[in-house]
């Protein structure tokens, strides 16, 4: 798969055209990882991104209540660090790859350059974000939900949802 294909197939650089692509793309390094490798730590510094261009990885970053750690399974087409990138904030998870994986790479600067040309990009992150902590909502919800229902001879319920979702 050529990086423009890959890039296409990726949510960071949906709707951008064939020349925006084109212009990605010569910025970007191929990047392999063997299973096993370690491609970030949190608390480091957010200085680069990868695309998954085949491979798995395992992302893995604590909660900030302590009650343990989110894990997920990251793919083909999925990035890791770009919201850390672009806020210059350190990661906030570790990545190792689970399979031998190739990625094309991307230093922050590299990515705040293309975000100021193709502000697409800054759109696309804040809707994964948006997805992200609607997702982490509805899992809040859920064990709350279940705390509640275990710690309660009321045997009442209350849900609330709202936005885009109900369409």
């Amino acid at each position: 798969m050529t990086a423009k294909g890959a890039l296409a197939g990726s949510r960071l650089f949906e709707g951008l055209g064939e020349d925006e692509l084109e212009a990605v793309a010569a910025e970007m390094r191929p990047r392999q990882f063997a299973a096993g490798e370690q491609l970030c730590a949190a608390g480091e510094p957010s200085d680069r991104i990868w695309l998954i261009t085949a491979g798995l990885v395992n992302w893995t970053a604590g909660t900030t209540t302590g009650g343990g750690e989110i894990e997920l399974r990251m793919r083909k087409g999925d990035v890791i660090g770009a919201q850390d990138a672009i806020t210059g904030t350190e990661r906030t998870a570790t990545v190792f790859a689970s399979t031998d994986t190739q990625t094309l790479e991307l230093d922050a600067p590299g990515l705040l350059a293309l975000a100021a040309r193709f502000p697409q990009i800054l759109v696309n992150v804040i809707q994964s974000q948006r997805e992200r902590l609607f997702r982490a909502s509805a899992r809040s919800a859920a064990l709350f939900s279940a705390s509640a229902r275990s710690n309660s001879n009321r045997g009442e319920e209350i849900g609330i949802v709202a936005g885009a979702s109900l369409r």
